[in-house]
């Protein structure tokens, strides 16, 4: 029996995997298409669906664009074969960009979101799918949104639910999250007992009830700053630098632009010191590139 931990039990009433299993067997579903990032979460979901509720999973989709992080793109298709799974990739950077220039950095995973749900749903049934597959889990906003359309009657099921509905109704589609009711820790030993692959990022991102959860570069903007064309740029440049140390150090680490805030997930104050100080270096370094290529910049300060 694999029990669920004490935050599943209290904001979704779940006490075991089994009750999860249930719920969604009931609804008879042959076959479903996945949403695939190659993270812990869509791999573990891909897992659950397949291996314990005998779904047929045998391809997924991997929604693409510039700001995912680099050494996630690489491993996404080796991930995906891993798990017997067939990948259509789908690039959203130009319909993302367009959306985001001029936007709050608040407003970021919200205008992703959209797009996401919206090429998915379309690609899904270009694939001939009604069910797709997604790794949320009970740590995200979209949770506690579907919790409060289950409260209402609006929805039968938080596994198995035509939600969002906009997207449901546009394209006929059902969402399966197997892991909507579960906490990151369940995830985590689901994926350790099961030796699920998927792959590690190694960054702070965003972290609803102070639970770590990756995602992409473009987390990493702050949330008051009015987007630009240079922010789009520079955010990716210098985490994906930071990234790189974060990986060697297999700390979660990134720096928020354009406050240059450095974010470190690390409870040993002498290892965090260290990443800080290389983290410093890259900021460093970049500014030192930024004079270099606009000597204006340098003349401005000394007249200031």
């Amino acid at each position: 029996m694999f029990f669920l931990s004490e935050y599943s039990r209290k904001y979704f009433g779940a006490a075991t995997l089994e009750e999860i299993l249930e719920e969604i067997r009931k609804h008879k579903i042959e076959r479903a298409v996945a949403a695939f990032s190659g993270g812990m979460d869509s791999a573990v979901a891909v897992y659950v669906c397949r291996e314990l509720c005998g779904i047929e999973v045998k391809e997924a989709i991997f929604v693409d664009h510039y700001w995912i992080w680099d050494a996630l793109r690489e491993q996404v298709p080796a991930v995906a074969a891993q798990l017997g799974l067939r990948l259509y990739r789908l690039d959203i950077t130009e319909q993302l960009r367009k959306r985001l220039l001029g936007a709050p950095g608040k407003n970021v995973c919200r205008i992703c979101t959209r797009i996401k749900y919206e090429i998915l749903a379309k690609k899904a049934r270009e694939l001939g799918y009604q069910y797709i597959i997604t790794g949320h889990n009970g740590t995200d906003l979209l949770a506690f949104a579907l919790l409060d359309y289950y409260k209402k009657g609006l929805v039968r099921s938080l596994e198995v639910a035509p939600f969002p509905p906009r997207y449901a109704r546009r394209y006929g589609v059902v969402f399966v999250r197997p892991l909507i009711r579960l906490a990151k820790q369940d995830i985590e030993r689901l994926a350790e007992a099961f030796r699920v692959p998927y792959i590690r990022v190694y960054e702070p991102g965003d972290k609803p009830h102070k639970v770590h959860r990756e995602g992409c570069t473009l987390q990493h903007i702050d949330n008051e700053a009015i987007i630009t064309e240079d922010i789009l740029e520079k955010v990716k440049l210098l985490n994906e630098q930071v990234n790189k140390i974060a990986r060697q150090y297999k700390i979660p680490a990134a720096i928020k632009y354009p406050s240059l805030r450095i974010e470190i997930l690390c409870s040993d104050p002498v290892t965090k010191k260290l990443l800080e100080q290389e983290i410093q270096k890259v900021l460093q370094e970049s500014n030192a590139r930024s004079e270099r290529d606009n000597p204006n910049i340098q003349r401005t300060r000394k007249h200031s």
